[in-house]
């Protein structure tokens, strides 16, 4: 009984003394118009006091509710970088902003604090996240370029985030209109500057007493990215090569062999032009395979050299069969060049990319038909000229000599329109990423 009442007694002590230090405490004091038991006091006591970057008012109150400008915004960013960069003595160069007498919203003060982070973390050579690029905001698009700024803040929990709807329905809310506060920029400031000291702390190379040295940025800002989730990826440069080799199958002709390979070259990046806004991809592709023909006068082997070149614009697809995925519509002109039924022809094509969990692994899968208007240029083969054709692929992400690869399967099926015959194309492909 004496030890529970001595316990109590220990307990409400130290509850009366944390309370009486917070109450003697000189920034409580110092700040009439915070409370020291607000979520925020810590951190605008950390932006005053330890920090230094904003000041308290001669009648000792904040203002927290009172609009920053651009000039406010402008002064604290500079004061951060000064205050690390004397601690650290590792020279700085604050990214320009804007100063006017104008209020700041939630979108310029992300905007300023997000070049600013990743200003320093290039100074410390501190290598940046690999952020999300798919939107889960009700009021910030994929294709909006405050997205990167947004996640690589939020990443490090630098702003705060508001939520609406439940269950599946619910959404994060920007609200990037919404104009600051000087205790908003207090909490976002203190924030950043304590998640550099920790980044540097934890990840930085030059350490503190060391005479400055002039730090060179990474040759990319982000890690590369496996490329089964890179080739999803909307409103960034995209540049791939593939190799390929495999089977060729045609039954009403004979031909079933192992003597075709291709090679292919792929670049996308955002396309903006007249009321255009997507992505596009370019890719060209060259075959080689070898085919029996059947022609008015018997049937022969044949070499042929294939072209293709496909020009595809891309749009974001939402739940599209609950994958979330690309739709794909654009053009296709190929031309098949052999010794005896050789034909070209352009065609209008459609269709998706997705990622398909599979096997444990994330899988990318495209699929587009080629419709060919009319019929290809005349030739001489007995089985019929192209009327449509199926492309598919299915590829992973593999290491092969250190290197990150896409390993997978890349099909054709090709209609004639001579009855119901075919040819099937079956590929085992490589696939590297340039940039």
């Amino acid at each position: 009984m004496r030890k529970e009442i001595a316990v109590s007694v220990a307990l409400m002590l130290a509850v009366l003394s944390i309370g009486l230090a917070n109450a003697a405490s000189p920034e409580a004091k110092a700040i009439k118009d915070v409370s020291a038991k607000s979520a925020s006091f810590a951190l605008i006591k950390k932006t005053v006091f330890d920090y230094k970057l904003m000041s308290i008012f001669p009648d000792k109150t904040f203002k927290g509710s009172k609009a920053i400008t651009r000039s406010d915004l402008s002064a604290v960013n500079s004061r951060a970088l000064k205050y690390l960069e004397k601690k650290y003595s590792i020279p700085l160069t604050a990214p320009s902003a804007e100063a006017s007498k104008k209020t700041v919203s939630r979108l310029e003060l992300v905007s300023v604090l997000a070049k600013t982070l990743r200003t320093v973390m290039s100074k410390y050579e501190i290598a940046l996240p690999t952020l999300e690029t798919k939107s889960s905001f009700k009021d910030i698009k994929a294709k909006d370029p405050a997205l990167s700024n947004i996640r690589l803040l939020q990443y490090y929990k630098i702003i705060d985030l508001k939520t609406t709807g439940k269950g599946k329905k619910k959404q994060f809310v920007f609200d990037g209109k919404k104009t600051v506060t000087r205790s908003d920029l207090a909490v976002a400031a203190a924030k950043l500057v304590d998640k550099l000291e920790i980044l540097y702390k934890k990840y930085g190379r030059i350490k503190p007493g060391v005479p400055p040295i002039e730090v060179k940025p990474p040759v990319t800002q982000y890690p590369p990215a496996k490329l089964v989730e890179k080739s999803m990826e909307l409103g960034r440069p995209q540049a791939f090569v593939t190799g390929a080799w495999g089977n060729i199958y045609e039954r009403a002709s004979g031909t079933n062999n192992w003597l075709g390979f291709f090679g292919s070259a792929q670049y996308g990046n955002r396309l903006k032009f007249w009321k255009i806004d997507s992505d596009y991809e370019l890719r060209g592709k060259y075959s080689y395979n070898q085919l029996a023909y059947i022609t008015q006068n018997g049937s022969g082997l044949v070499n042929e050299n294939r072209f293709d070149l496909d020009a595809n614009l891309i749009y974001p697809v939402v739940n599209f069969r609950g994958f979330e995925g690309k739709l794909l519509l654009g053009l296709k002109y190929a031309m098949l060049s052999n010794p005896i039924a050789s034909t070209n022809f352009t065609a209008l094509n459609a269709g998706v990319a997705t990622i398909v969990p599979l096997f444990g692994r994330k899988m990318l899968g495209r699929a587009f038909y080629s419709l060919i208007p009319g019929t290809a240029a005349k030739n001489s083969s007995a089985l019929g000229l192209p009327t449509t054709i199926l492309n598919y692929e299915l590829g992973t992400d593999v290491t092969l000599f250190n290197t990150p690869l896409m390993m997978g399967y890349s099909g054709e099926t090709m209609f004639l329109n001579g009855g119901v015959y075919s040819r099937f194309y079956n590929m085992v492909f490589l696939r590297y990423s340039l940039n």
